[in-house]
């Protein structure tokens, strides 16, 4: 049998320290271990017809068997060094671990890792289902006195019989005389009375407390307008600030045509046009050409179906071409390591306060500040580790972000890109341009680690997403620093706002006419099972067409080596030695056919 040291040679040997995905099944333990204990927690202890469990044993269970995990595996290595381990099964069993070092350390870490995450996410869930506001929504609700602070600017009411909302965090709540103190997470839908709250205030209002019919949020704040709302507290200067600039730049987008107006914001800021609040009232192209809302539904609609809605959610996006620009800056003028750093966390900063509050824009801003130590410390950025580390770091913190579908599209979508862009760009090289390549590499990469997700979120498939992403690719970072750009300053300059809002319009309307000709017709999206039992299903049919295309490349592979390896003798041999020829076999690509033969005809047409 192979030695513990063989084995750990031939780890070593494999490894790269620029492809570090050892905390990759940590973070998969991570979200796995919240999301378990969210169900046990809903069947064990929040259920009413289930079987209830005291919170002092559910609290005392998983740090005790944490406890349990360290310490065996502590005591077991032990005995394994002092001999002491008698039993003929369980010393086997040590014995094969203890041969995989690298795997024994890291079932550890996954193991503790996932406890962790089920410790965090049950006090998370303790801690909200004791809440004074969600015992009133258990109650079967009611009429509430709330003092809430905006996490969101203001947006239009998805439900009927409301103008705005928002999501908020309430603070305190009092229900039947009774005040106590919460920290409950709610949507707030108000009348267009109080449409003018700021994002980052605290406010005072009487609602009608009510579990949620949809959404994220599971509570819902409503507001009439007989509801006497007050501030308590203005937001920070910073929040201020932010504010007046989006003002000001949706201000500039009502000038634009109507896709310009939907398209302009939703690229740059994440909310689409007909759902921007300006000066508290929906906006609705006042100073323009009036927005027509059945167009911007079916618009909104073409994106969908067309698989390319996630360019009107910031994500990564927005800050690799901002860090890209600031570094691009820096090295001009040759300034320090920590000059650049710095100027990048500002940028990041300003970004995070600028957009619209979405998850993909958390995990985007987490891993660009991961980016930006590694940058200080002097070591290249790995983005797995990066992924990772912010995985791990926001669901424990946070654990309600293990149930947030925009969270993990954005996860899944870089670790597709990390794990499988480089090997289908070079797959796709041979047949395609080396830009095609990429941009084809980095939609289907993307694409085919998301739709498991959107399975979950919608009974939809659709069929031209690739198609559509790659189509976009060339005028999404184009549209993105022109939309920046009028964010930037439209507050200072109206007119200069509206140069660079009219230039985002140009991109987004090649956008637009890419989301009607793929996404208007009823065979842009094919029905799919809803659920998780449709995710595996696609899942399962992703592994199988992956399996059937490396057996296909190996096959190829295998008889082409063949052939350039065997003659009618047995071994093509070197005519000046008589030894055998080493190296691997040139095979002319698709693509250098096509370069050849463009050179030859550019040649006899130019001379040149």
């Amino acid at each position: 049998m192979m030695k513990a040291a063989e084995v750990l040679n031939r780890y070593m040997a494999r490894e790269q320290g620029s492809r570090d995905w050892r905390l990759l099944p940590s973070a998969v333990s991570v979200w796995a271990g919240v999301l378990l204990e969210h169900r046990v927690f809903e069947v064990w202890v929040a259920s009413e017809d289930g079987m209830p469990l005291p919170h002092t044993v559910w609290l005392l269970a998983v740090p005790v068997l944490l406890a349990v995990v360290v310490v065996s595996v502590v005591l077991c290595k032990r005995r394994m060094k002092r001999g002491k381990v008698k039993r003929r099964r369980y010393a086997k069993v040590m014995r094969l671990i203890g041969r995989l070092p690298p795997m024994r350390g890291q079932i550890v870490v996954m193991v503790t890792a996932g406890l962790c995450a089920m410790l965090a996410g049950g006090l998370h869930d303790m801690r909200d289902h004791d809440d004074v506001l969600m015992q009133t929504v258990r109650d079967g609700g009611g009429e509430v006195a709330v003092a809430v602070e905006l996490l969101a600017p203001m947006t239009a009411s998805t439900v009927r019989g409301s103008a705005c909302q928002t999501s908020v965090r309430v603070l305190q709540a009092r229900h039947s005389g009774v005040a106590a103190p919460s920290s409950a997470k709610a949507l707030l839908l108000v009348s267009s009375l109080h449409c003018d709250w700021m994002h980052g205030g605290t406010y005072q209002i009487r609602a009608e407390a009510q579990p949620a019919r949809f959404g994220a949020q599971s509570i819902w704040l409503t507001a009439d307008d007989a509801a006497d709302g007050r501030q308590i507290r203005d937001p920070p200067i910073w929040r201020q600030a932010a504010e007046s600039m989006r003002q000001s730049f949706i201000e500039v987008t009502k000038r634009l045509s109507q896709q310009g107006q939907v398209l302009v914001p939703g690229l740059t800021m994440g909310v689409l046009g007909q759902d921007a609040q300006i000066n508290g009232t929906p906006q609705n192209g006042l100073a323009g050409e009036e927005l027509d809302k059945a167009y911007a539904a079916n618009l909104e609609d073409g994106f969908r179906h067309a698989g390319i809605m996630h360019l009107m959610a910031v994500s990564g996006g927005h800050f690799v071409l901002m860090a890209a620009l600031v570094r691009w800056c820096c090295a001009r003028m040759l300034l320090p390591r920590i000059v650049v750093t710095c100027s990048m966390v500002l940028v990041y900063m300003m970004l995070i306060v600028l957009m619209y509050p979405s998850d993909s824009v958390l995990r985007a801003a987490a891993m660009g500040m991961i980016g930006c130590a590694c940058l200080l410390c002097g070591r290249a950025s790995q983005a797995m580790s990066a992924l990772s580390w912010t995985v791990m770091i926001t669901v424990i913190l946070a654990p309600d972000m293990a149930r947030s579908f925009g969270f993990a599209l954005s996860c899944a979508a870089v670790c597709g890109i990390v794990m499988f862009n480089a090997c289908c760009a070079d797959v796709l090289d041979d047949y395609m341009p080396s830009t095609m390549a990429q941009t084809m590499a980095l939609t289907l990469t993307a694409q085919l680690f998301t739709l498991p997700v959107q399975v979950l979120m919608s009974a939809e498939v659709p069929v031209f997403a690739i198609l559509a992403n790659m189509f976009a690719a060339p005028v999404v970072a184009f549209a993105t620093l022109t939309g920046l750009f009028s964010l930037a300053v439209s507050w200072l300059s109206p007119t200069m706002g509206f140069v660079g809002a009219w230039l985002a319009s140009l991109a987004t309307g090649v956008l637009a006419k890419i989301a009607m000709l793929l996404g208007g017709s009823r065979l842009s999206a094919i029905q799919w099972p809803e659920g998780a039992c449709g995710a595996l299903m696609l899942l399962g049919v992703q592994m199988a067409c992956a399996m059937f295309v490396a057996l296909v490349r190996y096959g190829v592979s295998r008889r082409r080596k063949r052939r350039h390896h065997k003659d009618e003798h047995g071994t093509v041999t070197d005519s000046d030695d008589g030894g055998a020829m080493t190296g691997e076999p040139y095979h002319d690509r698709f693509m250098d056919r096509v370069r050849l033969w463009w050179q030859e005809t550019r040649f006899m047409v130019f001379g040149s």
